[in-house]
């Protein structure tokens, strides 16, 4: 990892090695729960693999991505289809 984060959803992600993680923007808001999206992963490697392939390069190809996206997208031009 090197490059910028690219990805408007991406919030942080964790050092830890026990715990490995990114957290993204929720997919879905006011579902009366306060939940987080957060993916995890065996190891470091595999995280810097997932962020340099998403986060900093082609996120609009990231599953979470174009998950959030869809949901801003039917805000903003009404569940219609």
């Amino acid at each position: 990892m090197g490059e910028t984060i690219k990805c408007p959803f991406y919030i942080s992600h964790n050092q830890k090695q026990r715990n490995v993680t990114i957290l993204c923007e929720n997919i879905e808001n006011n579902m009366g729960f306060e939940v987080k999206n957060m993916l995890w992963f065996n190891s470091l490697e595999e995280r810097k693999d997932w962020m340099e392939l998403f986060c900093e390069d082609r996120y609009k190809e990231c599953p979470y991505y174009k998950t959030v996206y869809k949901k801003y997208k039917e805000r903003k031009h009404g569940n219609c289809k």
